[in-house]
């Protein structure tokens, strides 16, 4: 008879739980599907769709998540990221007594772009630019009003290239324009110029500006191309040093580099270009190319590397040589750059 007991005692202690978990089927609530919560660092919106039998509410724990409900589906927006990591938001989901945490993902803001190529120039005839370009963040690209007529651009969206239109010039006359290009928290300034320089307008007297190394401070004057012997050479505005020119097609300037420009106290002095991470270089050239802005012609030397084969290039420097060995640098021309009024 106890034995009879206890088999109907299982029996019904198990119809209980059965009916108990059933009962906490029906009334639970669940996460049924999401739809986009995974985000990338550019804005967005998303779903999370639960079931459940009483009113649904949500609620996120980061101020950049936030939620409306409509119905059974919570409608989860997020803002763009600009941190470098990703970041992490609970979206707290209830209904009744239950409730139930989703994490809403945001990946990190990573925008790769080329530093040092942020200058291009073309002749009358027009060209074409290609700026290296990738990011997962909103983005956008500022062609100037008076600049639209004449340079457009296309988003290579599977080779993460920007491709810059210039068209051709019927009136032969000088142009330039800057774009800028913002991506999450990066900022560049693109200069695209259109112009045929000459050489009769190279040479003679321009106004200058650098970091000098030596001084450690920031020199502004006059500087002048002109010829040393049969060099073409651009002279300081110190007018304590000289740097050799070759010029390239179109009116494009380089200072080449293992160049012997002096020698003092038993040291010879030559030239050398400043590269990405605090390198120089001996074979890689510093280039300018020519920039239109504002009525005058300009030269910005560095930041070119369509010009040099991909290489980072910074600035012109004149190091001192014992002989074979490396005694350190003479000069360095920080952001060094050269103009004068177009004629």
């Amino acid at each position: 008879m106890k034995k009879i007991f206890s088999i109907i005692t299982l029996c019904l202690c198990t119809l209980l739980v059965a009916c108990s978990d059933e009962e906490a089927v029906t009334s639970s609530l669940q996460v049924v599907a999401t739809d986009g919560i995974d985000f990338s660092a550019a804005s967005g919106e998303g779903t999370i769709t639960v079931s459940a039998t009483e009113a649904v509410t949500a609620a996120s724990n980061k101020e950049w998540c936030t939620t409306t409900v409509k119905g059974n589906v919570v409608h989860v927006a997020v803002t763009t990221s600009s941190e470098v990591t990703s970041r992490i938001a609970l979206v707290t989901i209830s209904a009744g007594t239950s409730s139930v945490d989703v994490p809403v993902i945001q990946a990190g803001a990573v925008t790769i772009v080329d530093d040092y190529n942020l200058y291009y120039c073309c002749g009358y005839d027009g060209g074409e630019f290609d700026f290296s370009f990738k990011t997962n963040s909103s983005y956008s690209v500022e062609v100037p009003e008076e600049a639209a007529g004449w340079l457009t651009y296309t988003y290579d969206t599977e080779n993460n290239v920007l491709k810059f239109n210039v068209a051709a010039s019927a009136d032969k006359a000088p142009r330039g324009a800057e774009v800028k290009l913002s991506a999450g928290a990066k900022e560049l300034v693109l200069s695209l110029s259109q112009i045929e320089v000459s050489l009769d307008l190279i040479g003679g007297y321009w106004n200058m500006s650098y970091i000098s190394g030596a001084y450690g401070q920031e020199v502004a004057g006059t500087g002048q191309i002109g010829m040393l012997s049969v060099n073409i050479v651009l002279v300081d505005a110190l007018q304590e040093n000289y740097l050799p020119l070759e010029i390239g097609e179109n009116g494009t300037l380089s200072v080449p580099a293992n160049v012997v420009v002096g020698s003092t106290s038993g040291y010879t002095l030559k030239t050398a270009t400043a590269l990405s991470g605090g390198y120089y270089s001996l074979s890689v050239p510093c280039v300018a190319v020519p920039k239109v802005k504002d009525g005058k012609l300009i030269y910005h030397f560095g930041h070119c590397s369509a010009y040099t084969d991909g290489q980072a290039v910074d600035y012109p420097m004149i190091y001192a040589f014992a002989g074979s060995s490396v005694a350190g640098y003479w000069e360095y021309y920080e952001n060094l750059e050269i103009s004068k009024p177009l004629e």
